[in-house]
């Protein structure tokens, strides 16, 4: 074993803490001295969250005295950086991981955002530490995105000042040299408590890869069940507002951006604290974001919503789409056909956009779902009917209202349909689809009558 003096690994340690140790204990004093003997290339930046691409003979130290798997996954930020890739995209990780030239920065896709924030303590943690075993450690645990503070002892943590992806402060930088004691700041909030330990369950699980078609769809469905989406546009510009206010009550960090909502409704990126800050406040527990259940119908209502930027994607199951929401299709041509959508109950002419609104799918998508267009075909009509249409459902409407023998005037047909006569007489060849003759006669009958135009003034002064 090359390593001669080998400090313990401790629980929650950093590796990168571990490598600090190892430096003390072996007293190097040059910092190019012990990158290189470690990675063999004086000159390589080493990750603070992560591992360096070791020299083979220190790579075989470690993979037999801690377990170089061990190591990655339990000891450096492995959980958070990987935790929203495929499976096919952990197998290409484990693959590089295995040679000694990967780049940490193109390994995972890690944020610009996060480059330049400082390495975490907790003071508490650090006075229990050099009173037990004498020394004090980076923990994996206050590194990770979105926890501001110790779960183990409920207070903030604090920020030393070594900076995370800064390669100006490339210095082996030992927690022991830079802990300091620092004012105890308790955290009492059980909702900002319960946000945290969310954060801490899912980054903390096993991490072997998931279905990212799997997760927007899941959170696609609950933005839908919150009110984001609605009549086909998905409001994400109201939910980031929304989501800022909330984590700003909540006393937690606001991670995002509503460019930040786009990249990952659009499937551009998935970045931890994200889609974690998002499921949360959408209500998605942790066990359903590490193991969503959805339908197919889920995945392809997602899927289509992003027709118009991929009106050339043959992944969308159109077939599924066009079965599961015939149903709903039917109801809303019924419901818009019948008046229930309008004011004064006035039936309504029922076209594709109208549908498509209230189902929310966007009408350009239509044509390619052949059951739901025969369904919204099936109540076309020229606008000569509609007027017939509508004519008649008011006389009719009024012809029960008026039980004691009263006349119904050609002006009370207008404030219900605003038909005027000429209308009128125009659509009575068409009302048979609608009306039974007699009806049809009382209707010609009321349209030319003489005088209506006083009778309408007439009317509006008994009002």
């Amino acid at each position: 074993c090359m390593l001669g003096i080998v400090p313990k690994l401790y629980e929650d340690e950093l590796f990168y803490s571990w490598l600090c140790r190892y430096y003390v204990a072996k007293g190097f004093t040059s910092n190019s001295h012990f990158i290189e003997e470690v990675t063999g290339n004086n000159r390589l930046y080493l990750n603070k969250e992560f591992v360096p691409p070791f020299k083979a003979e220190f790579r075989h130290d470690i993979e037999k005295i801690f377990g170089f798997e061990n190591v990655i996954r339990n000891h450096t930020l492995y959980g958070q950086e990987a935790r929203f890739y495929t499976e096919e995209e952990i197998n290409n990780v484990w693959e590089l991981l295995q040679t000694d030239s990967f780049d940490i920065r193109t390994l995972f896709r890690m944020q610009k955002s996060k480059e330049g924030h400082s390495l975490s303590y907790c003071p508490l943690c650090v006075k229990e530490e050099r009173e037990s075993i004498g020394e004090c450690y980076w923990h994996k645990s206050h590194q990770i995105q979105g926890i501001d503070i110790c779960l183990k002892h409920r207070c903030k943590l604090k920020e030393s000042e070594i900076r995370v992806g800064s390669k100006h402060n490339d210095m082996i930088s030992p927690a022991e040299w830079w802990c300091n004691d620092s004012e105890i700041e308790m955290v009492e909030n059980t909702h900002c408590l319960k946000y945290y330990n969310y954060v801490w369950e899912i980054a903390n699980a096993p991490c072997n890869g998931m279905d990212a078609k799997k997760i927007i769809a899941l959170l696609y469905k609950k933005l839908k069940e919150k009110g984001y989406r609605t009549l086909g546009q998905r409001l994400l510009g109201i939910m980031s507002e929304d989501m800022e206010q909330y984590y700003e009550e909540m006393g937690v960090s606001y991670e995002m951006c509503y460019s930040t909502l786009q990249t990952i409704f659009a499937k551009y990126n998935y970045p931890f604290i994200a889609i974690i800050q998002t499921a949360y406040f959408l209500g998605v527990t942790a066990e359903e974001l590490l193991n969503p259940v959805v339908s197919d119908f889920d995945i392809a209502d997602e899927e289509c919503s992003h027709y118009v930027s991929d009106r050339n994607n043959t992944n969308i199951n159109r077939d599924l789409m066009d079965r599961n929401y015939l149903k709903s299709v039917k109801r809303e041509c019924e419901l818009i056909y019948s008046g229930h959508y309008h004011a004064k109950g006035r039936p309504m002419k029922v076209s594709a956009l109208k549908v498509c609104k209230r189902v929310g799918i966007t009408h350009t998508l239509i044509k390619f779902m052949p059951l739901c267009k025969a369904c919204i075909d099936e109540y076309a009509e020229t606008d000569d009917e509609y007027h017939a249409r509508i004519i008649v459902w008011a006389y009719r409407k009024l012809k029960a209202e008026k039980t004691d023998g009263k006349i119904i005037r050609v002006s009370e047909i207008h404030k219900l349909t605003s038909e005027w006569k000429e209308n009128i007489i125009r659509a009575l060849p068409y009302m048979a689809k609608f009306a039974d003759q007699e009806m049809i006669n009382e209707i010609d009958a009321l349209a030319r009558e003489k005088h209506w135009h006083r009778n309408l003034v007439d009317y509006s002064v008994k009002k």
